[in-house]
Formats: structure tokens, sequence, C-alpha cells
């Protein structure tokens, strides 16, 4: 089963997110070879895909995404100032997140010449709050970013529980991103088992994926 999103009016885009019955659509995605770092590559016919955690592509008809099991897919559509449209899959797992790969592709798309009021953008199934326990760790990386500690301030606990898709949230916010052009349905890849594969839970070799295409 595809996860559909509402399509946004203004843009030319198809996207969704993928679960455990879909065994179809996954081939003809274009992905990088994924590396919880924060490397971005350009999506290219005539190029083999390299190690990264986010692509992009102005090109019409090709299916982008990336592959995730607890990582947020952050799936992102927007117009460039010379008419164009730029799509892009970002893999945000914790690691990707606080290393700003979703910051950095914000900077790539005004950089282009992105028009950040056309910006869309959704995350997808992920391992939510509720199961995601952490060392002091993670939460002193997510504090090397003003717009975390800002509203979250900081954390002293030996471990304790991350929201991921909070940080992504804040983080769009600080980019300038509009808020009412989420479009994500995030769900809790740990807790809803039969639909979703979840690293933490023991799905080590199976993935579901965030995709988009220019139509």
């Amino acid at each position: 089963m595809v996860i559909s999103l509402k399509t946004p009016e203004h843009l030319p885009i198809t996207w969704g997110f993928t679960d455990r019955s879909d065994l179809s659509v996954r081939h003809d995605i274009q992905t990088p070879q994924q590396v919880h770092g924060n490397h971005i590559i350009e999506y290219s016919p005539d190029q083999y895909l390299c190690e990264a955690d986010a692509i992009f592509t102005t090109i019409r008809g090709v299916k982008i995404g990336v592959r995730v099991a607890d990582c947020a897919p952050v799936l992102f559509g927007g117009k460039l100032y010379d008419g164009n449209v730029l799509i892009g899959a970002v893999h945000a797992g914790w690691r990707g997140a606080t290393s700003d790969i979703w910051g950095k592709f914000i900077d790539l798309f005004i950089h282009r010449g992105g028009l950040l009021e056309t910006a869309a953008w959704a995350i997808g199934p992920c391992i939510m709050k509720c199961h995601f326990q952490v060392g002091n760790e993670v939460f002193k990386a997510a504090e090397t970013h003003k717009h975390w500690v800002q509203v979250k301030g900081q954390n002293y606990h030996a471990k304790d529980y991350f929201d991921l898709p909070e940080f992504i949230r804040l983080q769009a916010k600080s980019k300038g991103l509009d808020p009412a052009l989420e479009f994500g349905q995030p769900e809790c890849t740990y807790c809803n088992s039969e639909r979703f594969y979840s690293f933490r839970r023991g799905d080590l070799k199976d993935r579901q994926y965030g995709w988009i295409k220019i139509e």
C-alpha cells in the first residue's frame, strides 16, 4: 500500500510513502547509497548514485526517494526563480538530522533560486518519541542547533525520549518554511509492526520508501 499525500495545488508533483505491503513501487525509485551522513547529491541519469543521504532533481518524470526503517523520510518540493521545480528526498535519522542534512537541503534550495513561500514538505513514518529512547549524546547533538535548544532547552538525563519529527519541524520553521505547507503523515514505525519495518524492533534488512516525482 502506498500512503498517498495531498498534492499541493501550486506544484506539479506526486509523492508518497510505502509500507510493508508494497512490493512494486520501490523498483523504479532512484535512491542514493545512504550512510547516515549529511551529503546531498543531484540525480543524473548518466551517473552512479553515490553515498549520500539526500537526493534532488529538477528533471520531470523521475521518481527519487530514500529508504527508511525508523529514520525519518522527508520529501520536499518547491518552485525556482526560473520557473522550474526542484524536488528532493532526505534520509534524516538522528545523526543526519543533528548534523544538519535537512538544514543544508533547505539552504541548497535557496541557493538554487528557490522560492521559500512555495516550498512544500512532508515527514513520513518514522520512530516517534514514544519509542525513541536515546542516550544524552543525542540531546547534546540536538542542542548545538538554536532552533531546538530555544524551544526545548537542555536535557541532562542519561537517557530520555527524543522527538525526531519535532526536531525536523522546528528546523523547517527556523529556515523560513511555511508550516501550512507541511503535508506529512508521520506514524510510529515501532508501534505499527504489521504495517512498517522498524530497525529497533529487529527489521535489519527490509525498508519502506519515501518518494517524490515531478509530473
